[in-house]
């Protein structure tokens, strides 16, 4: 892995993990947290990255996933953490972050309701779900980068 992604995945990490324990705790997601995130992604892009077409793109995805997201009765930090992190890694990959976190959320809520049964009404903090992609692919690129394969 060259050394850009690399610093992309430690920022999404740091911010990611923030937004996942305050999402966690107390079902917030801070826009302190994200909208600069989301400005310094685009930056980063810009001067050193993919350029800011990647970033913009992966803004976009974001904020159209967390339009639906908010239209099914999510939380619109949700939708901005997405978009962060979109603006960091690219669309492609904020694609497969998703996927993994609504694998995630699935499980989550499953096990959830065989615990609890239908009391089971609280809600999953997609945060901390989104924050389990971020983990899931890195862990997966890095297994693929070690083997030889990326």
């Amino acid at each position: 892995m060259g050394m850009g992604i690399v610093i992309s995945w430690v920022v999404v990490n740091i911010f990611g993990g923030i937004c996942a324990y305050t999402d966690f705790k107390y079902l917030l997601i801070k826009d302190k947290i994200t909208l600069p995130a989301m400005v310094l992604g685009i930056a980063y892009n810009t001067f050193w990255g993919n350029g800011w077409e990647y970033a913009v793109l992966g803004i976009v995805l974001g904020l159209a996933v967390g339009i639906l997201n908010i239209i099914f009765k999510g939380g619109a930090g949700d939708g901005k953490l997405m978009m962060a992190i979109g603006a960091w890694l690219g669309w492609f990959l904020l694609i497969w972050i998703i996927w993994f976190a609504s694998i995630i959320a699935l499980v989550w809520y499953c096990c959830r309701r065989i615990v609890y049964g239908t009391s089971a009404k609280r809600v999953i903090p997609f945060g901390v779900c989104l924050y389990g992609g971020i983990v899931a692919l890195l862990s997966i690129m890095g297994i693929t980068a070690l083997a030889g394969g990326l």
